[in-house]
Formats: C-alpha cells, structure tokens, sequence
C-alpha cells in the first residue's frame, strides 16, 4: 500500500459478534454523495417524511439514512467537513457543498469587489429558499442594518416576533421571597451601584459593614449573590418598605442559562467579584469593589442597563470559546449565544414560533445574516465559462474554496476501509 494512502478505521462496538472488514477504496467512493449534493441544490430533496433544500445540506447528511458501515464511514466524512465549514460561518457549509457537486464546472474569472447594501440584500434574498424567510429576512435588515446583534432563537410564541433592545441585558433577577414581601414586580431606575458576591452571604451580621455603608450614604445598590438566606432577605425587605435601606438582592445561577451571569453583570458595570473562597471577606469595606449601571431596569428574571464599562475582552473570551464547541453541542452553543446577545448594546431577538419545521427558518435566517454581513465587507464575483455567475462573500469563499482542496486531497489518498460489521448467524442446513 502506497504510505500516501489514507486508511479509515471505524468501530462500531455492540453485544452481537464483530468481524473485521477491508474494502479497497476506488474513483466512485463518493460518486452517490455528490450526486445527492447535486440533486439537494438542484430540486431538493425528501428523507423521512422532511424536505430538505440547499442551505439544509448539513441537517440532510446527519439524517441520511445509509446501506451499510462504509458507507455510513464515507458519510460521516462529509458530516465533518461541512460541520468545521458551518463553524467557521453559517453558509460556508452550503458553499463548500456546491464547490464539491460543481467540480466539473470551469471558473474563468473571479474578481473581488465591494457591493452596496441594496445589492449585498439582493444576492443573500438570492440564497433563501422560502418566500416567508425572505420577507421574515427583510424586517430583520430594514430594522437593524449591519449594526448591532442578531439572536434567532425557536420559542414556544404564536407567531413569530422581533424584539428590538438598546440595553445591555443580563438574566439575573430579584429574590423571589423578596419580591413577594415587597410585591415587587419590576422598576426602573436612573443610577445605582453594583456589588457582586461570588457566592452568598452566610447571615445578617457578615455584610452589616457594607448595609450600614449603604444606610449612611443613602446608596441605592444592586446587590448579587448566588442565594440569601431568610434573615438577610427580612431585613432588606423591612427596611426597603420603610425607606430606610435601599439594597435590592438580585439572584444568579438558579438557571443553567445565568450559571455565570455574575461575570457578565461585573463585566458592563465595572464592579470586582468578591469571593470569600480565595481570602476576600465582606466584613470590610466593599466601597471599592462597586460598579455602576445607569437606565436600570430590574425584573423578576432579567436586568438590563446602560453599561459603565465595554464588555469587549468577555465577549471575545465567549467568541472564542463559542468557536472551539463541536457543531452538536447545540445545549451549550445556545448557552453562549444567550450571552453574547445579552452583552450587545443592542440587540434584535428574533422569536421563531415553535415547530416541526421552525429549525429550517432558525437555518435560513442565520446563514442569510452571516451572508449579508459577509456582503457588506467584501464580495467575490465569480464568472464561469458557460457565462453564468455567481456572488459570494469573500471571507467564506476562500474558506471554502481551502476546505475544497483538503476533502479533495483526502478522498484521493483514502486507500481502503476497515470497518467492524456484526457477523451473520449461520444456518443448520439439514
């Protein structure tokens, strides 16, 4: 065997007995997924009772039902590579797809140019496939532009909804008991203070230092920790009633989703975590520790404000973080991408009403916006001989176009296969 060749090993463990199977690899390996890549941008195509189109090409893959072991290795090949393209930015999948199925069709030019609004809004309504996510994609635009954060989320709504918010907004929200004991609902307010508890308060007498602080310098302070226990909870909530103490105790961490909200709070007020594990204590004085918000809005789950502070190097860590995930952690990428919405000034959320199909218009509308945005920085124009073009953002088209040649190069020096198949019973003939 040439040492340029490729061997795929792939185990598929089970209690049944296994046998171990070599399959020369040859020229038409690959020939029935190209053609279905083929027939998907063309016509599309149905599996499972699901129509599958173009920009669904990733989702199709995952869901194809195949023969038998070698083929579902071949298949989970190509998984791969349109799973690290999407990573990189939603479409570059749809792109490098097309690049495989129109190996055969001839480039005569490519030109890098760039292209107005107007024009980057045309070609990406071009990349839709449904009419409904062409006019859903429209609003998106006329609303927010280039600028600003786009969070598509599927929601258990009636219909659809557009969310616009100019805040920053963090899923933290006051203690229920206190709420209840102050019927408290939400409020907004022009300044306050922030102090962050990495954790919580063990009894009155440990943040007596910091509630006297506040009573002398009559300091309305928004005041997170993890929990507060009840004798802290009865004395905010009597004095708040009194109006003679104005510290209002917010929650993080009762949700999978604000496991670490205390981050991104101290991150857009500017306030330093206080931990009494690693030595802090709030015995002291906790004057310097303080952020500050303004345009303060408190509710029961959420608080959204005018930042003190830029939120940059958070968000980049969260970008970073977000790139690294694989594309079927979708639990923890929606965790990241609550986040990000959530530490952009300004935010549209978009609502895609609930249902068997709404992950098809979730699909459409972030490849459509990575396009768009793709668009509006730069656009390659390619012209093939037929005379036929086509527009593609720059920035995907050469990372597909680099992905092209790696598949490429690996298809071509895959020697063989082995795979482990369940061996077939043998039979008495008697």
């Amino acid at each position: 065997m040439p040492e340029s060749w490729v061997v795929l090993l792939v185990f598929y463990w089970n209690t049944v007995k296994m046998k171990t199977v070599w399959s020369k690899a040859n020229k038409s390996d690959f020939k029935k997924i190209v053609k279905d890549t083929t027939i998907l941008f063309e016509k599309g195509m149905l599996s499972d009772g699901n129509a599958f189109f173009s920009n669904d090409v990733l989702r199709y893959f995952i869901q194809r039902n195949v023969k038998n072991s070698f083929e579902h290795t071949k298949n989970n090949l190509f998984i791969n590579f349109l799973a690290n393209a999407r990573k990189y930015s939603p479409g570059t999948e749809v792109v490098l797809a097309d690049l495989i199925s129109n190996k055969e069709k001839r480039i005569k030019d490519l030109q890098i140019s760039r292209v107005s609004s107007d024009v980057a809004l045309e070609k990406t309504l071009q990349q839709i496939n449904n009419m409904k996510n062409k006019l859903l994609f429209k609003e998106i635009v006329n609303l927010m532009g280039t600028s600003g954060r786009v969070h598509v989320t599927e929601e258990p709504v009636l219909k659809t909804e557009l969310i616009m918010r100019d805040k920053y907004r963090i899923r933290v929200g006051v203690d229920n008991t206190f709420a209840k004991m102050i019927n408290f609902s939400k409020d907004v307010f022009d300044f306050c203070h922030v102090c962050v508890i990495e954790g919580a308060p063990s009894s009155v007498s440990e943040i007596n230092t910091l509630l006297n602080y506040c009573h002398e310098k009559n300091m309305f302070l928004l005041l997170l920790g993890r929990s507060f226990p009840i004798d802290v909870i009865n004395t905010l909530a009597v004095n708040w009633q009194r109006k003679k103490l104005r510290v209002l105790p917010v929650v993080y961490g009762n949700s999978i989703y604000n496991l670490n909200a205390h981050a991104d709070l101290c991150a857009i007020s500017g306030a330093t975590p206080i931990n009494t594990a690693t030595g802090h204590s709030l015995n002291g004085n906790l004057a310097d520790t303080f952020g500050s918000l303004t345009n303060l809005q408190v509710g029961l789950q959420t608080v959204s404000a005018t930042a003190n502070t830029d939120p940059v190097y958070l968000v980049k860590s969260l970008k970073t973080k977000l790139s690294k995930l694989d594309i079927d952690e979708t639990d923890k990428r929606e965790i990241i991408l609550n986040r990000l919405a959530g530490l952009s000034p300004k935010t549209l959320h978009v609502k895609i009403a609930q249902s068997p199909y709404s992950w098809q218009t979730k699909n459409e509308i972030e490849i459509a916006l990575s396009i768009y945005n793709g668009f509006c920085q730069q656009a390659t124009i390619i012209t093939y001989e037929d005379g036929s073009t086509k527009h593609v953002p720059t920035h995907i088209y050469k990372k597909a176009k680099n992905m092209h040649n790696v598949y490429n190069d690996l298809t071509k020096n895959i020697g063989g296969y082995i795979v482990h198949e369940e061996t077939k019973p043998r039979t008495n003939n008697r």
